[in-house]
């Protein structure tokens, strides 16, 4: 019910005011977010996590269109020790999420020049990468397996930006589907603007 609210928020604060968006106009964007999968794993003991951390850069193709790049990074890490009579065992666990996409965005026509409210969808793929190192110190056993599972990600989004500044402002993001994050927050840089 919560995740409703804030996106009654948005959408709120979206029609309230929103920046005209025109051809030509570039936008780069960076920040954090929580994910799903960031959420799970915190859950476990001796689990580090960070990020993720996203960057988007965006053309606008058309006035109130965009199109971007996007990418994210989250990196996970486990370490146990185990130890019966004199058997000890060591365990790291690695683990390193990268997500590339492209994001298509529509930002919603008004009269205000320092916010901007837009939807849109982000398609891409998501590799994670995982090592597994473990250490037996009776018999001095280690190993280091590495691997890579690749997946295709897609995200619906709805977000926020409001510019303070004619060409630095904020943004918020709720995002539904696969991709690294749900919820986002950063700052946003505007190039080639027209905006006072």
């Amino acid at each position: 019910m919560r995740y409703y609210l804030i996106l009654l928020s948005f959408l709120l604060l979206g029609f309230s005011g929103r920046a005209q968006n025109t051809k030509g106009e570039i936008t780069l964007s960076g920040g954090a977010g929580y994910g799903f999968i960031s959420s799970i794993f915190k859950l476990a003991n001796n689990v580090k996590a960070s990020g993720p951390f996203n960057g988007h850069l965006e053309f606008c193709l058309a006035d109130n269109a965009s199109l971007g790049a996007a990418y994210s990074h989250q990196t996970f890490s486990y370490e146990d020790e185990w130890t019966r009579d004199t058997l000890k065992l060591q365990v790291n666990v690695n683990a390193t999420r990268v997500n590339y996409g492209l994001r298509g965005l529509y930002h919603f026509p008004g009269g205000n020049t320092k916010s901007t409210f837009y939807g849109g969808v982000r398609l891409g793929f998501t590799v994670w990468n995982y090592s597994f190192d473990a250490n037996l110190q009776e018999g001095q056993y280690e190993k280091n397996v590495p691997f890579r599972l690749n997946f295709p990600s897609a995200q619906l989004l709805v977000g926020y930006r409001y510019f303070f500044l004619p060409f630095v402002g904020l943004n918020a993001e709720i995002g539904v589907g696969n991709a690294p994050y749900f919820v986002h927050a950063g700052l946003t840089f505007r190039f080639n603007s027209s905006q006072p």
